[in-house]
Protein backbone atom coordinates (compact mmCIF):
# COMPACT_ATOMS: atom_id res chain seq x y z
CA UNK A 1 0.00 0.00 0.00
CA UNK A 2 0.95 3.99 -0.05
CA UNK A 3 1.48 3.80 3.70
CA UNK A 4 1.59 8.10 3.07
CA UNK A 5 -2.33 8.12 1.91
CA UNK A 6 -3.82 9.33 -0.42
CA UNK A 7 -3.56 13.71 0.18
CA UNK A 8 0.51 12.53 0.65
CA UNK A 9 0.34 11.20 -2.69
CA UNK A 10 -1.14 13.84 -4.18
CA UNK A 11 1.20 16.71 -2.35
CA UNK A 12 3.99 14.66 -3.45
CA UNK A 13 3.22 14.81 -6.89
CA UNK A 14 2.71 18.81 -6.79
CA UNK A 15 6.30 19.32 -5.08
CA UNK A 16 8.57 16.25 -6.87
CA UNK A 17 11.85 17.61 -6.77
CA UNK A 18 12.90 20.27 -9.26
CA UNK A 19 9.26 21.28 -9.32
CA UNK A 20 8.69 23.66 -6.16
CA UNK A 21 9.20 23.90 -2.63
CA UNK A 22 9.90 20.62 -0.43
CA UNK A 23 7.02 18.80 -0.05
CA UNK A 24 6.35 14.89 1.41
CA UNK A 25 8.93 12.60 0.17
CA UNK A 26 6.28 10.91 -2.01
CA UNK A 27 4.15 7.62 -2.59
CA UNK A 28 5.92 4.45 -1.25
CA UNK A 29 5.86 1.35 -3.17
CA UNK A 30 4.16 -1.52 -2.71
CA UNK A 31 7.24 -3.41 -3.44
CA UNK A 32 9.88 -2.42 -1.69
CA UNK A 33 8.53 0.54 0.88
CA UNK A 34 10.65 2.63 -0.71
CA UNK A 35 9.53 6.14 -2.28
CA UNK A 36 8.40 5.69 -5.75
CA UNK A 37 11.45 7.68 -8.22
CA UNK A 38 10.56 11.45 -8.65
CA UNK A 39 11.14 10.96 -12.03
CA UNK A 40 7.94 8.23 -11.97
CA UNK A 41 5.89 10.41 -10.28
CA UNK A 42 6.02 13.34 -12.43
CA UNK A 43 5.73 11.03 -15.64
CA UNK A 44 2.40 10.21 -14.10
CA UNK A 45 1.29 13.38 -13.03
CA UNK A 46 1.99 15.06 -16.82
CA UNK A 47 0.31 12.20 -18.09
CA UNK A 48 -2.56 13.31 -16.13
CA UNK A 49 -2.01 16.80 -17.48
CA UNK A 50 -2.25 15.64 -20.85
CA UNK A 51 -5.48 13.98 -20.91
CA UNK A 52 -7.09 16.50 -19.26
CA UNK A 53 -5.46 19.19 -21.13
CA UNK A 54 -7.46 17.26 -24.30
CA UNK A 55 -10.73 17.96 -23.05
CA UNK A 56 -12.62 21.11 -23.28
CA UNK A 57 -11.90 23.29 -20.12
CA UNK A 58 -12.86 27.35 -20.41
CA UNK A 59 -14.75 26.11 -17.22
CA UNK A 60 -13.06 23.91 -14.33
CA UNK A 61 -14.27 22.08 -11.65
CA UNK A 62 -11.94 19.75 -9.27
CA UNK A 63 -12.70 17.21 -6.77
CA UNK A 64 -10.68 16.77 -4.00
CA UNK A 65 -7.97 18.73 -5.03
CA UNK A 66 -5.61 17.82 -2.27
CA UNK A 67 -2.85 20.87 -1.48
CA UNK A 68 -2.17 21.28 -5.58
CA UNK A 69 -1.08 18.57 -7.65
CA UNK A 70 -3.55 19.42 -10.39
CA UNK A 71 -4.41 22.92 -9.67
CA UNK A 72 -1.70 25.31 -10.49
CA UNK A 73 -0.96 23.93 -13.53
CA UNK A 74 -4.38 23.66 -15.17
CA UNK A 75 -5.50 26.94 -13.95
CA UNK A 76 -2.45 28.59 -15.59
CA UNK A 77 -3.55 27.75 -19.04
CA UNK A 78 -4.73 30.23 -21.36
CA UNK A 79 -7.88 28.18 -22.22
CA UNK A 80 -8.93 28.37 -18.39
CA UNK A 81 -10.77 31.27 -17.95
CA UNK A 82 -12.43 29.67 -14.15
CA UNK A 83 -11.44 27.39 -11.76
CA UNK A 84 -13.24 25.90 -8.39
CA UNK A 85 -12.01 23.13 -6.70
CA UNK A 86 -13.10 21.78 -3.16
CA UNK A 87 -11.43 19.97 -0.40
CA UNK A 88 -10.51 19.39 2.79
CA UNK A 89 -10.31 21.62 5.06
CA UNK A 90 -6.55 21.30 5.29
CA UNK A 91 -6.02 21.51 2.02
CA UNK A 92 -7.88 24.80 1.35
CA UNK A 93 -6.25 26.52 3.56
CA UNK A 94 -2.82 25.71 1.99
CA UNK A 95 -4.01 25.67 -1.65
CA UNK A 96 -5.02 29.37 -0.67
CA UNK A 97 -2.14 30.47 0.48
CA UNK A 98 -0.73 29.50 -2.89
CA UNK A 99 -3.25 31.02 -4.94
CA UNK A 100 -3.47 34.77 -3.19
CA UNK A 101 0.48 34.77 -3.74
CA UNK A 102 0.34 34.17 -7.38
CA UNK A 103 -1.73 36.81 -9.65
CA UNK A 104 -2.33 34.59 -12.22
CA UNK A 105 -4.00 32.33 -9.87
CA UNK A 106 -5.82 34.58 -7.81
CA UNK A 107 -8.25 36.02 -10.60
CA UNK A 108 -9.41 32.34 -11.49
CA UNK A 109 -9.64 29.99 -8.94
CA UNK A 110 -12.14 29.72 -5.94
CA UNK A 111 -12.05 27.28 -3.31
CA UNK A 112 -14.28 25.27 -1.19
CA UNK A 113 -14.92 22.78 1.71
CA UNK A 114 -16.96 20.52 0.99
CA UNK A 115 -17.01 16.33 -0.07
CA UNK A 116 -17.29 14.64 -3.48
CA UNK A 117 -20.63 14.01 -3.11
CA UNK A 118 -21.94 17.45 -1.56
CA UNK A 119 -23.28 19.28 -4.81
CA UNK A 120 -25.18 21.47 -2.97
CA UNK A 121 -25.12 25.32 -4.31
CA UNK A 122 -22.97 24.14 -7.17
CA UNK A 123 -24.59 25.81 -10.69
CA UNK A 124 -25.97 23.60 -12.81
CA UNK A 125 -24.86 23.59 -16.50
CA UNK A 126 -21.75 25.37 -15.65
CA UNK A 127 -18.65 23.45 -16.29
CA UNK A 128 -16.86 22.21 -19.41
CA UNK A 129 -14.56 19.53 -17.10
CA UNK A 130 -14.75 18.02 -13.79
CA UNK A 131 -11.97 16.70 -12.44
CA UNK A 132 -11.93 13.92 -9.90
CA UNK A 133 -8.08 12.55 -9.48
CA UNK A 134 -7.62 9.55 -7.40
CA UNK A 135 -10.29 9.96 -5.05
CA UNK A 136 -12.70 7.51 -6.40
CA UNK A 137 -10.36 4.28 -4.45
CA UNK A 138 -11.53 6.41 -1.32
CA UNK A 139 -14.99 6.23 -1.70
CA UNK A 140 -16.67 2.85 0.13
CA UNK A 141 -18.31 1.39 -2.83
CA UNK A 142 -19.96 1.53 -6.23
CA UNK A 143 -23.27 2.75 -4.85
CA UNK A 144 -21.34 5.64 -3.59
CA UNK A 145 -19.45 6.63 -6.70
CA UNK A 146 -22.66 6.11 -8.86
CA UNK A 147 -24.45 8.83 -6.69
CA UNK A 148 -21.22 11.11 -6.93
CA UNK A 149 -21.76 10.49 -10.97
CA UNK A 150 -25.19 11.15 -10.86
CA UNK A 151 -24.47 14.67 -8.77
CA UNK A 152 -21.79 15.90 -10.73
CA UNK A 153 -23.43 14.99 -14.91
CA UNK A 154 -26.16 17.97 -14.25
CA UNK A 155 -23.27 20.75 -13.31
CA UNK A 156 -21.65 19.80 -16.68
CA UNK A 157 -22.60 22.67 -19.53
CA UNK A 158 -23.71 20.79 -23.06
CA UNK A 159 -20.97 18.56 -24.58
CA UNK A 160 -19.02 18.55 -21.52
CA UNK A 161 -16.98 15.94 -19.57
CA UNK A 162 -16.12 14.20 -16.32
CA UNK A 163 -12.53 12.93 -15.77
CA UNK A 164 -12.05 10.55 -13.66
CA UNK A 165 -8.60 9.60 -12.74
CA UNK A 166 -5.92 7.52 -10.83
CA UNK A 167 -8.88 4.42 -11.36
CA UNK A 168 -7.75 1.12 -9.60
CA UNK A 169 -8.28 -2.16 -12.01
CA UNK A 170 -10.30 -5.00 -10.38
CA UNK A 171 -9.98 -7.72 -12.48
CA UNK A 172 -5.62 -7.38 -11.70
CA UNK A 173 -5.92 -7.64 -8.13
CA UNK A 174 -4.57 -10.73 -7.91
CA UNK A 175 -2.00 -10.16 -10.24
CA UNK A 176 -0.75 -6.95 -8.21
CA UNK A 177 -0.76 -8.71 -4.77
CA UNK A 178 1.08 -11.80 -6.30
CA UNK A 179 3.32 -9.34 -7.06
CA UNK A 180 4.16 -7.46 -4.08
CA UNK A 181 3.99 -10.72 -2.37
CA UNK A 182 6.51 -12.30 -4.12
CA UNK A 183 8.67 -9.14 -3.88
CA UNK A 184 9.41 -10.37 0.00
CA UNK A 185 12.69 -11.50 -0.12
CA UNK A 186 12.02 -15.56 0.02
CA UNK A 187 8.74 -15.57 -0.86
CA UNK A 188 9.07 -17.59 -3.81
CA UNK A 189 11.18 -20.58 -1.99
CA UNK A 190 8.46 -20.75 0.60
CA UNK A 191 5.05 -22.61 1.12
CA UNK A 192 2.99 -21.78 -1.81
CA UNK A 193 -0.16 -22.44 -0.41
CA UNK A 194 0.70 -20.56 2.29
CA UNK A 195 1.69 -17.73 -0.74
CA UNK A 196 -2.07 -18.12 -2.55
CA UNK A 197 -3.71 -17.95 0.95
CA UNK A 198 -1.86 -14.73 1.76
CA UNK A 199 -2.43 -13.49 -1.46
CA UNK A 200 -6.54 -14.36 -1.39
CA UNK A 201 -6.50 -12.84 2.04
CA UNK A 202 -4.62 -9.31 0.91
CA UNK A 203 -6.96 -9.14 -1.74
CA UNK A 204 -10.13 -10.00 0.09
CA UNK A 205 -8.92 -7.04 2.88
CA UNK A 206 -8.32 -4.56 0.16
CA UNK A 207 -9.38 -1.06 1.85
CA UNK A 208 -9.91 0.32 -1.46
CA UNK A 209 -12.24 0.65 -3.94
CA UNK A 210 -11.18 -1.54 -7.54
CA UNK A 211 -13.19 -1.17 -10.69
CA UNK A 212 -13.60 -3.03 -13.55
CA UNK A 213 -12.86 -0.78 -16.83
CA UNK A 214 -15.78 -2.34 -18.16
CA UNK A 215 -18.07 -0.48 -14.95
CA UNK A 216 -18.19 2.92 -17.14
CA UNK A 217 -20.16 1.35 -20.42
CA UNK A 218 -22.30 -0.49 -17.71
CA UNK A 219 -23.08 2.80 -15.76
CA UNK A 220 -23.45 5.16 -19.56
CA UNK A 221 -26.12 2.80 -20.17
CA UNK A 222 -28.19 3.68 -17.30
CA UNK A 223 -27.29 7.34 -17.76
CA UNK A 224 -28.97 9.09 -20.46
CA UNK A 225 -27.02 12.09 -20.31
CA UNK A 226 -23.87 10.46 -21.18
CA UNK A 227 -23.33 9.75 -24.80
CA UNK A 228 -19.65 9.05 -25.08
CA UNK A 229 -17.19 6.81 -22.66
CA UNK A 230 -13.68 6.65 -22.84
CA UNK A 231 -11.09 4.36 -21.26
CA UNK A 232 -7.86 4.44 -21.33
CA UNK A 233 -4.51 3.52 -19.59
CA UNK A 234 -1.89 5.79 -18.47
CA UNK A 235 1.21 6.56 -21.15
CA UNK A 236 4.17 6.59 -20.11
CA UNK A 237 7.99 4.96 -20.53
CA UNK A 238 8.59 3.76 -16.58
CA UNK A 239 6.82 0.58 -15.39
CA UNK A 240 5.02 1.07 -11.98
CA UNK A 241 2.50 0.03 -9.70
CA UNK A 242 0.84 3.61 -11.07
CA UNK A 243 1.04 2.79 -14.79
CA UNK A 244 0.31 -1.11 -14.41
CA UNK A 245 -2.52 -0.93 -12.52
CA UNK A 246 -4.53 2.49 -13.24
CA UNK A 247 -6.08 4.04 -15.44
CA UNK A 248 -8.44 6.81 -16.70
CA UNK A 249 -11.64 7.05 -17.72
CA UNK A 250 -14.32 10.23 -19.35
CA UNK A 251 -17.72 10.26 -19.57
CA UNK A 252 -19.24 13.02 -22.19
CA UNK A 253 -22.40 14.41 -22.92
CA UNK A 254 -21.59 15.36 -25.91
CA UNK A 255 -22.41 13.05 -29.04
CA UNK A 256 -19.38 11.25 -29.61
CA UNK A 257 -17.25 11.93 -32.70
CA UNK A 258 -16.00 9.00 -33.46
CA UNK A 259 -17.19 5.19 -31.83
CA UNK A 260 -14.45 2.99 -32.00
CA UNK A 261 -16.15 -0.47 -30.62
CA UNK A 262 -16.04 -1.84 -34.29
CA UNK A 263 -12.61 -0.12 -35.33
CA UNK A 264 -10.80 -2.50 -37.85
CA UNK A 265 -8.64 -4.72 -35.96
CA UNK A 266 -5.07 -5.73 -36.16
CA UNK A 267 -4.43 -8.62 -34.07
CA UNK A 268 -0.88 -8.54 -32.36
CA UNK A 269 1.37 -11.94 -33.31
CA UNK A 270 -0.74 -11.74 -36.85
CA UNK A 271 0.21 -9.72 -38.45
CA UNK A 272 2.30 -7.48 -36.36
CA UNK A 273 4.78 -8.39 -34.34
CA UNK A 274 7.25 -5.90 -34.09
CA UNK A 275 7.49 -1.70 -34.04
CA UNK A 276 8.97 -1.34 -37.20
CA UNK A 277 6.06 -3.85 -38.67
CA UNK A 278 3.39 -1.76 -37.34
CA UNK A 279 4.95 1.74 -38.57
CA UNK A 280 5.23 -0.51 -42.16
CA UNK A 281 1.88 -1.67 -41.82
CA UNK A 282 0.64 2.38 -41.20
CA UNK A 283 2.63 3.78 -43.67
CA UNK A 284 1.15 1.23 -46.35
CA UNK A 285 -2.50 1.65 -45.41
CA UNK A 286 -2.79 4.79 -43.91
CA UNK A 287 -5.76 3.66 -42.62
CA UNK A 288 -8.01 6.51 -40.74
CA UNK A 289 -8.51 4.19 -37.67
CA UNK A 290 -6.76 0.87 -36.16
CA UNK A 291 -7.02 -1.03 -33.21
CA UNK A 292 -3.66 -2.83 -32.50
CA UNK A 293 -5.35 -6.25 -30.18
CA UNK A 294 -4.72 -8.25 -28.14
CA UNK A 295 -1.51 -7.09 -27.13
CA UNK A 296 0.76 -8.58 -24.60
CA UNK A 297 0.78 -5.83 -21.87
CA UNK A 298 4.60 -6.07 -21.06
CA UNK A 299 3.86 -3.93 -17.79
CA UNK A 300 2.26 -6.49 -16.06
CA UNK A 301 3.73 -9.52 -17.88
CA UNK A 302 6.26 -10.72 -15.59
CA UNK A 303 3.95 -10.92 -12.42
CA UNK A 304 0.86 -12.07 -14.64
CA UNK A 305 3.05 -14.93 -15.30
CA UNK A 306 4.00 -15.97 -11.99
CA UNK A 307 0.01 -15.65 -10.84
CA UNK A 308 -0.77 -18.48 -13.40
CA UNK A 309 2.42 -20.53 -11.93
CA UNK A 310 1.15 -20.46 -8.31
CA UNK A 311 -1.01 -23.29 -9.93
CA UNK A 312 1.16 -25.26 -11.90
CA UNK A 313 3.43 -27.10 -9.37
CA UNK A 314 6.46 -27.70 -11.45
CA UNK A 315 6.78 -23.95 -12.74
CA UNK A 316 8.76 -21.44 -10.55
CA UNK A 317 6.45 -18.72 -9.55
CA UNK A 318 9.63 -16.23 -8.96
CA UNK A 319 9.78 -12.77 -10.65
CA UNK A 320 12.71 -12.82 -12.55
CA UNK A 321 11.93 -11.33 -16.13
CA UNK A 322 10.20 -13.28 -18.55
CA UNK A 323 10.91 -13.33 -22.24
CA UNK A 324 9.10 -9.92 -23.47
CA UNK A 325 6.12 -10.89 -25.28
CA UNK A 326 6.03 -7.95 -26.85
CA UNK A 327 7.73 -3.78 -26.68
CA UNK A 328 6.62 -2.17 -23.92
CA UNK A 329 3.06 0.21 -24.97
CA UNK A 330 4.84 3.24 -25.39
CA UNK A 331 7.18 1.97 -27.47
CA UNK A 332 4.21 1.45 -30.19
CA UNK A 333 2.55 4.44 -29.34
CA UNK A 334 5.28 6.73 -30.47
CA UNK A 335 6.40 4.49 -33.36
CA UNK A 336 2.77 5.53 -34.75
CA UNK A 337 2.87 9.15 -33.35
CA UNK A 338 5.96 9.60 -35.51
CA UNK A 339 3.65 9.15 -37.88
CA UNK A 340 1.37 11.39 -37.37
CA UNK A 341 -1.52 9.43 -35.51
CA UNK A 342 -3.09 9.82 -32.34
CA UNK A 343 -2.11 6.50 -29.99
CA UNK A 344 -4.95 5.58 -27.32
CA UNK A 345 -3.32 2.93 -24.74
CA UNK A 346 -6.50 0.89 -23.28
CA UNK A 347 -7.20 -2.51 -22.15
CA UNK A 348 -7.61 -5.24 -23.72
CA UNK A 349 -9.60 -8.31 -23.67
CA UNK A 350 -7.79 -10.02 -20.97
CA UNK A 351 -6.61 -8.49 -18.12
CA UNK A 352 -3.23 -9.28 -19.54
CA UNK A 353 -3.89 -7.90 -22.54
CA UNK A 354 -3.90 -4.39 -24.28
CA UNK A 355 -5.09 -2.67 -27.20
CA UNK A 356 -4.20 0.13 -28.95
CA UNK A 357 -6.64 2.61 -30.70
CA UNK A 358 -5.00 4.43 -33.41
CA UNK A 359 -6.21 7.26 -35.34
CA UNK A 360 -5.01 9.56 -38.04
CA UNK A 361 -6.43 13.44 -37.10
CA UNK A 362 -6.58 13.94 -41.08
CA UNK A 363 -9.44 11.31 -41.38
CA UNK A 364 -11.22 11.52 -37.84
CA UNK A 365 -13.31 14.44 -36.95
CA UNK A 366 -11.74 15.86 -33.11
CA UNK A 367 -13.89 15.85 -30.69
CA UNK A 368 -15.03 13.00 -27.94
CA UNK A 369 -14.31 9.28 -28.30
CA UNK A 370 -16.53 6.07 -27.33
CA UNK A 371 -15.47 2.56 -27.17
CA UNK A 372 -11.80 3.24 -26.97
CA UNK A 373 -11.83 0.40 -24.75
CA UNK A 374 -14.02 -2.21 -26.58
CA UNK A 375 -15.68 -3.22 -23.22
CA UNK A 376 -17.55 -6.40 -22.79
CA UNK A 377 -21.66 -6.06 -21.99
CA UNK A 378 -21.69 -6.86 -17.74
CA UNK A 379 -23.75 -5.47 -15.22
CA UNK A 380 -22.05 -3.08 -13.20
CA UNK A 381 -22.80 -4.86 -9.64
CA UNK A 382 -20.27 -6.92 -10.93
CA UNK A 383 -17.07 -4.47 -11.65
CA UNK A 384 -16.51 -3.86 -8.18
CA UNK A 385 -15.17 -5.25 -4.64
CA UNK A 386 -16.21 -4.00 -1.58
CA UNK A 387 -14.01 -2.09 0.17
CA UNK A 388 -12.90 -3.87 4.04
CA UNK A 389 -13.05 -2.26 6.60
CA UNK A 390 -12.22 -4.60 9.21
CA UNK A 391 -8.47 -5.85 9.00
CA UNK A 392 -8.32 -8.17 11.47
CA UNK A 393 -5.75 -11.10 9.70
CA UNK A 394 -7.03 -14.49 8.86
CA UNK A 395 -6.04 -17.10 10.41
CA UNK A 396 -3.60 -19.94 9.22
CA UNK A 397 -6.53 -22.05 8.36
CA UNK A 398 -8.61 -19.71 6.43
CA UNK A 399 -9.47 -22.35 3.84
CA UNK A 400 -7.53 -23.88 0.87
CA UNK A 401 -5.95 -21.31 -2.02
CA UNK A 402 -8.63 -19.76 -4.21
CA UNK A 403 -8.14 -19.44 -7.76
CA UNK A 404 -8.37 -15.75 -8.85
CA UNK A 405 -10.72 -14.32 -11.07
CA UNK A 406 -10.37 -14.19 -14.83
CA UNK A 407 -7.73 -11.43 -13.82
CA UNK A 408 -7.58 -8.70 -11.26
CA UNK A 409 -4.28 -3.99 -8.50
CA UNK A 410 -2.35 -1.25 -6.42
CA UNK A 411 -3.62 0.29 -3.37
CA UNK A 412 -3.04 3.96 -1.37
CA UNK A 413 -4.78 4.82 1.75
CA UNK A 414 -6.80 7.28 1.44
CA UNK A 415 -8.63 10.19 3.05
CA UNK A 416 -12.06 9.73 3.89
CA UNK A 417 -14.95 10.75 1.25
CA UNK A 418 -16.46 13.19 3.24
CA UNK A 419 -14.91 16.62 4.24
CA UNK A 420 -16.08 19.89 5.86
CA UNK A 421 -18.90 22.14 3.90
CA UNK A 422 -17.83 25.61 4.73
CA UNK A 423 -16.91 27.87 1.95
CA UNK A 424 -13.35 29.81 1.63
CA UNK A 425 -13.04 32.23 -1.19
CA UNK A 426 -9.67 32.61 -2.90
Amino acid sequence: MFDSGLNEQRDALATVPGDGPAGPAGPVSSYDALPIPPAHLREWRDATLGRIRGLPRRRVLEIGAGTGTLLPRLARDAEVGEYSATGSAAAVAALTARVEADPVLREKVRLECRGAEDTHGLPAGHFDTIVVDSVVPSFPGLAHLRTVVERLLPLLAPGGSLFLGGLRNLDLAHCFRTGTALARPGAARGDREALCRRIDREVAQERELLLSPALFDALARDLPAVRAVDVRVQRGVQHNELTRYRYDAVLSTAEPAADLTAAPRARWGEEITTAAALAGHLRARRPAVLRLAALPNRRVHDEYAAMQSLFHPLESIDLAPQDAPAPAPEVLCRAAERLGYRALPTWGERPDLLDIVLLDPEQVPAGPLTGVYAAPVVEAAGCANTPATDHRPAGPDAGPPVRPPKGAAPSARTAPAALPSHTVRA
